[in-house]
């Protein structure tokens, strides 16, 4: 199955996040490997990892890749689970984020093991969530059975980026402000505190949270994601809560953000009080990472691309966080594939013609380029 076909019959698979099961057994029937195993991930579907390391004193290859996709959104034009081509693009739910990028490293990953290279292959769940199924598999990986071979190791990341090299990406915290006032009657809100008034004021100041800046990748971001409270009764609201989203760069942990975030606030005059709280989660927050380019793997990527595309790479820093993020605070990652549109959108696509020069850059690679000494 062509790489181009395999990326239709993954789309036609629903495979949206939680929903995982019936993608990763087809996902395992198409490796090329005696000894795939299908890792549990408790509350979504297995991970699927395939390996194959003749010669763990060479470099390894890891190939990653999710099988998980948002949900249908409205506004589709095509049936998101009918794959359809028009023109040069491959229209259908995940084409883009990420089952052409899987269909890549299937591909590459069969190539690799026939060529007799070093090469992992990882499929995981849940990288639209809180990438449980990337926790779940770095555990068993990295603290168990790779952890004698890290340094032989190097990260590549099918996922979209316009065959742009993306060598980084911002992290993120997610905060949660709860505002805590007096009830009174409705009518008489002197008597009481309006927890709600309160976040108000906290909101106006919010756009004055400092924020670094970092060379690559810019400065850090801050959003307010949600805020509720009060209720259906004739009464003052007691209690208010304001979530916040925070991606950080490099040099911006979760002590500074939750600092940074107590000085704005202190300089308010509140009449309620208020308790700031990391937003709870399966999984720890995804921190920011970077790659510099002059890393001995990154460099042997970047030469390699020289020397396949036939001109210098652009180099790219992720905005938002994603499973790279736990990868690449491990070992070094590289997030590299097709050109698509619309990614958590209707109509996502992908371009077809970018799909296939990526696999040939990928198969070429690990059979050759990435696997040399």
């Amino acid at each position: 199955m062509d790489v181009i076909d395999l990326t239709k019959k993954l789309v036609s698979i629903e495979s949206i996040s939680g929903n995982e099961n019936s993608i990763s057994q087809f996902i395992s029937e198409q490796l090329d490997s005696d000894s795939v195993e299908m890792q549990t991930v408790e509350g979504f579907g297995p991970n699927i990892i395939a390996k194959h390391i003749p010669d763990p004193k060479r470099p390894i290859v890891l190939l990653n890749c999710h099988m998980d996709t948002v949900d249908v959104m409205e506004g589709w034009e095509h049936d998101p689970f009918e794959p359809e081509i028009v023109g040069n693009n491959l229209y259908g739910l995940g084409a883009c984020d990420m089952k052409a990028g899987c269909a890549i490293a299937i591909d590459a990953f069969n190539n690799a093991k026939s060529a007799g290279k070093n090469v992992i292959f990882t499929a995981v769940s849940d990288e639209e969530g809180n990438s449980v199924g990337s926790h779940v598999l770095l555990q068993k990986l990295i603290y168990g059975e790779l952890k004698d071979n890290m340094e032989n190791i190097l990260c590549l990341i099918p996922e979209d980026t316009h065959e742009t090299v993306k060598l980084g990406a911002r992290g993120r915290y997610v905060i949660e402000i709860t505002v805590t006032g007096r009830s009174a009657h409705g009518a008489t809100p002197e008597n009481g505190e309006n927890a709600i008034l309160g976040a108000g004021k906290i909101l106006d100041i919010l756009d004055d949270l400092p924020l670094k800046t970092h060379p690559q990748m810019g400065s850090g971001s801050s959003c307010v994601l949600k805020i509720g409270g009060g209720g259906d009764s004739l009464s003052v609201p007691d209690k208010c809560v304001i979530r916040v989203d925070r991606h950080t760069i490099p040099g911006e942990d979760k002590a500074k953000v939750m600092a940074d975030l107590e000085e704005l606030l202190k300089k308010l005059d509140l009449n309620c009080a208020y308790k700031l709280s990391f937003m709870k989660r399966r999984t720890p927050f995804l921190e920011p990472y970077i790659l510099d380019s002059g890393n001995p793997k990154a460099a042997k990527f970047l030469s390699y691309y020289r020397e396949f595309y036939q001109k210098e790479p652009e180099l790219g820093y992720g905005r938002s966080v994603g499973d790279f993020n736990a990868f690449g605070n491990l070992m070094p990652t590289i997030v590299f594939g097709p050109k698509g549109e619309n990614a958590h959108a209707a109509n996502e696509c992908v371009d077809i013609d970018s799909v296939k020069r990526c696999r040939d850059f990928y198969v070429n690679l690990t059979t050759s380029g990435l696997c040399k000494r």
